[in-house]
């Protein structure tokens, strides 16, 4: 709207801003948000995923490290009966938690922060997972910086427990407690033998704390990005079975610094866009 002023005896219009033109403006503001927040958002979170799995992947080798300096190579380790809850408890009450600062030992409270459940990468409910009445599987924690830590005693070799696979979760319950996103798996290995009973390859003789391979510690020539991806049982890929997105840990650690791959990577690799799962 033009404004008059009197100056000097004379009458001046002052120029201003339109209406239309105003409203030109917002829209234009409007259609750059729309198309720059998602994008900021979605960079946020994969910073959130990948601190997080730097972090709980930091904390966690220091515990196994120094419990392996009191009580010896993992190998020599107790682990009790595979998926039985007592021993799960009694096997982070001796082992682990003498080592870490906690903010809560769940031990058998019901509360949805202890008994929440880990979902795969699309969502979906492990067949064993961790749900009211199926939760006597797992022991659970939570370290003092809200990440949950989540113990599972299996991989039996007849009556022998020979690995414990632990899920670190860094924003706790709240979700979304999927695989591979903000829930993170490792394997703490205390066999050095397959199920076959042949020597396991690329055995960390040192921690014995690995990735979520079973049988694999570093980098090799047939565990490879595609690899990781294109397993329809564990691979990190959204097509995947049950266990979608447990490998998408070792994909992180190993080819891409802990941090969450771009999409552009992730199709390098040999995944898809429709597959991506971050």
């Amino acid at each position: 709207m033009n404004k008059i002023k009197f100056y000097r005896g004379e009458i001046k219009k002052l120029k201003a801003f339109t209406l239309a033109e105003v409203l030109i403006t917002l829209a234009i503001i409007g259609v750059v948000a729309a198309l720059t927040i998602p994008t900021t958002i979605k960079n946020h979170w994969h910073t959130e995923v990948s601190s997080g799995a730097k972090t709980s992947f930091s904390i966690m080798s220091n515990v196994i490290r120094k419990a392996v300096y009191d009580h010896g190579p993992t190998t020599t380790w107790n682990l009790g009966t595979s998926g039985n809850i007592d021993d799960a408890e009694n096997f982070i009450e001796e082992y682990i938690l003498p080592y870490v600062k906690i903010a809560k030992n769940c031990g058998r409270a019901k509360t949805n922060d202890c008994i929440y459940q880990i979902n795969n990468i699309n969502g979906e409910r492990f067949d064993w997972g961790s749900t009211p009445g199926n939760e006597r599987e797992f022991a659970r924690f939570y370290l003092a910086n809200g990440t949950a830590i989540t113990f599972y005693l299996g991989g039996s070799i007849g009556s022998d427990t020979h690995e414990v696979q632990l899920f670190t979760d860094f924003n706790g319950w709240r979700g979304p407690n999927k695989m591979g996103v903000d829930v993170q798996t490792y394997t703490i290995n205390t066999h050095e033998h397959n199920a076959a009973g042949a020597v396991r390859t690329n055995y960390d003789q040192k921690s014995k704390f690995r990735l979520g391979l079973p049988h694999q510690a570093t980098k090799s020539t047939n565990v490879t990005p595609r690899y990781l991806i294109s397993d329809d049982y564990k691979g990190c890929k959204k097509s995947a079975g049950i266990y979608a997105g447990m490998w998408c840990t070792d994909l992180m650690h190993l080819y891409s610094n802990g941090r969450v791959p771009s999409k552009q990577q992730y199709i390098n690799w040999g995944g898809t866009a429709a597959d991506y799962p971050w």
